[in-house]
């Protein structure tokens, strides 16, 4: 939901659904934690590089996690 309230310009917004996920108490063993750290502080800077045209090998720069390696894996680990 961050990724795509980011995308959508809404940086601010997006850090505290980010935020929301560090209330799990599996959160402290969570392997994506360190990306969702990450996207907490480039939230802003990130709504320029989610927005970015794909480069000349029609991959994302930086994608959102729905299309980045992380993908569904992110919350349906099992």
């Amino acid at each position: 939901m961050g990724d795509v309230l980011v995308k959508a310009g809404q940086w601010q917004t997006a850090q505290k659904a980010y935020a929301n996920a560090k209330l799990v108490p599996e959160y402290a063993y969570w392997k994506f934690a360190p990306l969702l750290e990450e996207r907490i502080v480039k939230a802003r800077e990130n709504v320029a590089a989610f927005n970015a045209p794909p480069d000349a090998n029609g991959r994302l720069t930086t994608p959102i996690m729905a299309y980045s390696p992380a993908g569904c894996l992110g919350c349906h680990q099992n």
